[in-house]
């Protein structure tokens, strides 16, 4: 579908709900467009199930860390890191998994910033598998 058709689906696809209430499945490789309308996540790579969770539980699962380079390297140290950018003294890596409270205050006494993950954000990187 082109993009005005894709917003006409969605944009049905709600009302549809609203009318009716139940369960639907919705597949995509746009996850970015498709998002807000997800309850629950199921992420399939070769036939594996990557994640079945409901959205908020899995976007929490997700952060950017972003700050000093030292600083960033020695908090995400030990944590699944999905991905790394890098500019000048400034490093940003995106983590996978919940960072407890006493973390996230560690993070901001060392001047680092946490930032949100986009569910594409962690698609993308969670079903990269090295390839």
């Amino acid at each position: 579908m082109d993009a005005p058709t894709r917003e006409l689906f969605y944009k049905e696809v709600l009302e549809e709900q609203e009318r009716h209430p139940r369960v639907m499945i919705l597949s995509t490789h746009l996850v970015s467009e498709m998002d807000y309308l997800f309850d629950h996540v199921l992420i399939l790579h070769r036939g594996n199930m990557l994640v079945n969770k409901r959205y908020d539980e899995i976007i929490s699962q997700g952060a950017a860390i972003t700050g000093d380079v030292n600083e960033v390297d020695l908090f995400v140290k030990g944590k699944k890191q999905l991905s790394t950018q890098q500019l000048g003294k400034t490093k940003s890596v995106m983590v996978y998994g919940e960072l407890s409270s006493s973390e996230q205050r560690i993070a901001e006494e060392r001047g680092l910033e946490i930032g949100p993950v986009s569910l594409q954000d962690l698609f993308i990187h969670l079903t990269e598998g090295g390839e």
